[in-house]
């Protein structure tokens, strides 16, 4: 984004430094919105066109500033049309709708996932447990379920209880790395 108030300070060889109060707050808005566009595109928020158009304002604002100083003139009255503040605050929230949405979409796709999953495990629980195998080593069931040995070694804790549980069996942690089936 081209900022027409960088340009006028080159043409007219001024610093911060040299800029009425007003402008270098202004910039210091400007930089904190183009710094948190920068941080929300890094995580692949998408940011609306009315963002960069208030930037834009801000920075025609800015520019009207540092007019009136070269021309020692005072017709850029008015504040600045908006804040830092609002305008991430704007964005953060348009970020989170989004996050929701999407949030909502793939809790969507975990569920089916996990539909799935269950039904695999419970399936594998079965064909153990019919086979007259109701004590199995941790180590021992990556051969037998897959699945269910995936599950369980993601969220084994050495502090609380470990195993699964389906609608027809549990496999729960009776010694260390010991489960016992049951059928329900």
């Amino acid at each position: 984004m081209e900022l027409k108030y960088l340009e006028a300070m080159q043409q007219h060889g001024l610093d911060m430094s040299d800029l009425p109060e007003d402008a270098q707050i202004g910039i210091e808005q400007i930089n904190g919105v183009l710094k948190a566009i920068k941080m929300l595109e890094k995580k692949g928020t998408e940011i609306p066109e009315k963002t960069y158009k208030k930037v834009s304002a801000m920075d025609k604002w800015v520019y009207y500033e540092i007019l009136d100083l070269v021309h020692e003139t005072d017709r850029n009255e008015d504040e600045i049309p908006y804040t830092e503040d609002d305008i991430t605050q704007e964005i953060v929230n348009e970020a989170e709708e989004e996050d929701d949405e999407e949030a909502q979409d793939d809790e969507v796709e975990v569920q089916q996932g996990n539909s799935e999953l269950g039904s695999r495990i419970e399936a594998d629980l079965k064909v153990i447990y019919e086979s007259g195998k109701t004590r199995i080593h941790l180590d021992e069931l990556k051969n037998l379920s897959k699945s269910a040995y995936n599950v369980i070694f993601d969220g084994y804790t050495t502090t609380g209880e470990n195993g699964i549980i389906t609608s027809k069996y549990s496999l729960l942690e009776t010694d260390e790395y010991v489960f016992e089936l049951k059928s329900h």
